[in-house]
């Protein structure tokens, strides 16, 4: 469909879009559709006195048309389902597991050798993963962890409150002074964006560094998660 949109307006709603699928909370996602569709003036739309998405009824036709089924595709819809996963990498990683491993890269012709497949190929896979982990092979989760951490430098043990003593509930000052984010240990769960989406975040990296709480989606770096996986792997 050709929307008729000039060249110097394309990246003006491309960002006004953007905004929408980004967007934390379902308040920020309407604010944002109704700027995209210019029923409200902001400074993201309009530019010397003009509000570009009116020059263009098409482009609010296709957005208004997006935004019926806006639970698909708007971040503000998505929970922990999704693990933190926002593309379909994590679905195509498995296929490609699934084609390169299991049946490796043959057809199985009918459902017992299928099943034949899955249950020696993919047993032998993954005790052989799980051990190379246990055995310090694989360095991924540690990667993921230190990474979370250096995002939270700033953060130090005093800027940190232990809330309760009886449940495992921590309060975290945010750069932004006025802010706190609190982190409850015993499920895993923080209240800043990326973990409302069921990502490991900042803030839980810097729970365990300064206080060692190990928590349920703290990727595997402890001695007792590394215990437990090789029990899995050898039996």
């Amino acid at each position: 469909m050709n929307h008729q949109v000039h060249k110097d307006d394309r990246k003006t709603l491309y960002l006004l879009f953007r905004v929408i699928s980004e967007a934390s909370t379902h308040e920020l996602a309407m604010a944002s559709f109704n700027s995209a569709i210019g029923l409200t003036s902001t400074s993201s739309n309009v530019i010397n006195g003009n509000n570009i998405p009116l020059k263009y009824p098409k482009w609010i036709q296709y957005v208004s048309k997006y935004w019926d089924r806006k639970e698909i595709w708007c971040m503000a819809s998505r929970n922990a389902s999704t693990h933190g996963h926002h593309t379909n990498n994590f679905s195509e990683v498995n296929v490609r597991l699934f084609k390169d491993i299991v049946l490796s890269r043959n057809k199985a012709y009918n459902a017992v050798a299928l099943v034949d497949f899955v249950c020696t190929s993919i047993e032998e896979y993954y005790q052989k993963r799980l051990r190379n982990f246990v055995n310090g092979s694989n360095y991924t989760a540690r990667y993921l962890y230190e990474d979370q951490l250096s995002k939270a430098s700033h953060i130090h043990k005093e800027d940190i409150e232990e809330l309760s003593d009886n449940v495992i509930l921590f309060k975290i000052k945010s750069e932004n002074q006025n802010l706190y984010n609190e982190v409850d240990g015993s499920v895993g769960f923080c209240t800043c964006p990326k973990v409302k989406m069921g990502g490991f975040c900042k803030h839980q990296a810097s729970v365990y560094h300064h206080f060692l709480q190990a928590m349920p989606n703290l990727p595997p770096i402890s001695v007792d998660a590394r215990y437990s996986l090789a029990k899995l792997a050898f039996g």
